[in-house]
C-alpha cells in the first residue's frame, strides 16, 4: 500500500477515536474477543473502559520515557502472547471544553496509537471529567493548557513558552502535551505523533534516502 495513502487511513482512524470523546460507539461494535483490544458485544461505558485499563499503572510507566512511549511495553500491550500488540493501556485525556487544537492534537496522537497496535477498546479518549480519583494512576496522555490533569511541574513551565510554543513532557508515567496556547498544543501534538522518537524535521528527496 502507498505510504501516503496509509498514513491518510490512520488519520482518519484518529478522528474515529477521538470525536466521540468518552461516549463509545452510538452502535454495537463488531463481535470478536474482547481481551487483547478487540471488542465484543455492546459498547461498554467509559468507567467499564477505565477499569480495564487500570490493569496497568503509572508507576510501571514512569520508569521509562518518551522515547518508549510508541514501543511495545506498558503502554502498547501483547496481551495474548503472539509477539503483537493488541492493547493500548493508556487513555487520552482531553480539557471538558477542549479546543480545536486540542482535538487536532488528539487526533494525531490517538492515529499514532492506532497505527501501533492490532486492537483497541473504546473510547480511547476521556473529557477530565470523566476521569476519577485514580486518573493519576493510569497512563494517561493529557493534552490541553485548560487541563487539571496536567502534573504541576508542566503547569509551571507553560509559562515559560512563547505563543505557539508547545512541550511534550513525560513526568511520573503521563505524558503531558501543552502549549502557551492552543495552537503551541496543537504544533507539540503532531510532532509528537509524527515524529515521536525524533523531533528533528525529515529533509531530502520524496523518495529514496533522507538525511
Amino acid at each position: 500500500m502507498n505510504f501516503r495513502v496509509a498514513r491518510a487511513i490512520v488519520y482518519l482512524l484518529g478522528i474515529g477515536l477521538v470525536c466521540g470523546v468518552g461516549t463509545g460507539f452510538s452502535t454495537p461494535p463488531p463481535s470478536g474477543l474482547a481481551e487483547g483490544g478487540q471488542l465484543a458485544g455492546p459498547a461498554r461505558s467509559p468507567a467499564a473502559v477505565w477499569s480495564a485499563v487500570s490493569r496497568t499503572t503509572a508507576a510501571q510507566v514512569a520508569t521509562l520515557g518518551l522515547a518508549t512511549v510508541f514501543e511495545a511495553g506498558p503502554i502498547l500491550q501483547d496481551r495474548n502472547g503472539d509477539e503483537l500488540v493488541d492493547f493500548v493501556a493508556a487513555r487520552i485525556i482531553l480539557p471538558d471544553l477542549p479546543a480545536a487544537q486540542d482535538v487536532a492534537a488528539a487526533v494525531a496522537v490517538a492515529a499514532r496509537l492506532g497505527l501501533e497496535t492490532s486492537g483497541l477498546t473504546f473510547p480511547l479518549a476521556f473529557k477530565a471529567a470523566q476521569v476519577s480519583g485514580d486518573g493519576a494512576t493510569v497512563p494517561a496522555i493529557v493534552i490541553g493548557t485548560a487541563n487539571p490533569h496536567l502534573p504541576a511541574p508542566v503547569v509551571e513551565r507553560v509559562g515559560e513558552l512563547e505563543p505557539g510554543q508547545g512541550i511534550v513532557s513525560f513526568v511520573g508515567g503521563t505524558v503531558a502535551i501543552v502549549g502557551s496556547d492552543a495552537d503551541g498544543t496543537q504544533v507539540a501534538g503532531e510532532a509528537f505523533a509524527s515524529r515521536s522518537p525524533y523531533f528533528w524535521n525529515i529533509i531530502g528527496r520524496a523518495e529514496g534516502d533522507t538525511f
